[in-house]
């Protein structure tokens, strides 16, 4: 449960995000969703893929580099507009990086039945808090090694 100090903070938080993407409209009377603007994203995509492409170099064939580039350009470009999305929301949103207690687990993705529970979280969960109420959206996927 919230604090009265906790709620106070998400409401005005989400008056702020609300106002904010009211303002970054270039067109205060347009009710569509808020787009990034690709000459405003360009210069972050391109670091964020430098970034992760100093990760990825050992595990991409050479032949396929360029491919993964604009892939990973593609993505960061989706993921950017997704964010914006959640941003004009009213509601506040939660990715969920939490595994799951095992015991409530598929024994059958458990390793095999080896007893490892070692476990990774594939694609996050999200949850949707609005004031007091939290609501799982979309679960987890978590692998079990």
């Amino acid at each position: 449960m919230l604090t009265r100090n906790e709620t106070a903070f998400n409401k005005a938080l989400s008056q702020w995000r609300l106002l904010s993407a009211y303002l970054l409209q270039s067109v205060r009377s347009n009710r569509n969703p808020l787009l990034p603007r690709e000459s405003d994203i360009q210069a972050a995509i391109a670091r964020n893929v430098t970034a992760v492409r100093q990760v990825l170099t050992f595990f991409v064939a050479p032949s396929a580099e360029k491919r993964q580039a604009e892939n990973l350009q593609g993505l960061m470009a989706e993921g950017a507009k997704f964010g914006l999305l959640l941003f004009q929301q009213p509601e506040s949103w939660v990715v969920d990086w939490e595994i799951p207690n095992p015991k409530h687990a598929d024994p059958k993705t458990q390793g095999g039945g080896r007893g490892k529970v070692a476990a990774i979280v594939l694609f996050p969960g999200l949850i949707k808090r609005v004031d007091e109420e939290v609501r799982s959206v979309l679960q987890a996927e978590v692998l079990y090694l």
